[in-house]
């Protein structure tokens, strides 16, 4: 059952957003979002499941409770995001990833 929030196999074509958000448990599933600017938005409960967002920015994002399963993040930047954990990237592809987590292995 799709939700409000639910975007599987949504056509994006053109998608701005501010640095101010209070979207929660957004569902992003396949999506192509290569090289996009995310930069310090609020990303809690956010799930790109098997999306690509090689090159994306996510410095200083909040990521809370986000999860990237399958997703390829190959050249991200992930530096100052804030919630990140190892689960989160379960089946992701990582190469090149640019963050500042000790505790995080790519």
């Amino acid at each position: 059952m799709a939700t409000q929030n639910d975007l599987t196999r949504a056509d994006i074509v053109k998608i701005s957003i501010d640095h101010i958000n209070n979207f929660r448990m957004v569902r992003l599933h396949g999506l192509r979002l290569e090289n996009i600017d995310l930069e310090g938005l609020d990303l809690h409960g956010f799930i790109f499941t098997n999306c690509k967002l090689a090159g994306a920015s996510f410095r200083n994002c909040k990521l809370n409770n986000a999860t990237f399963t399958g997703a390829d993040l190959t050249d991200c930047d992930f530096t100052d995001a804030t919630g990140l954990s190892q689960g989160m990237f379960e089946g992701a592809t990582m190469d090149g990833v640019l963050h500042n987590m000790s505790n995080i292995r790519f």
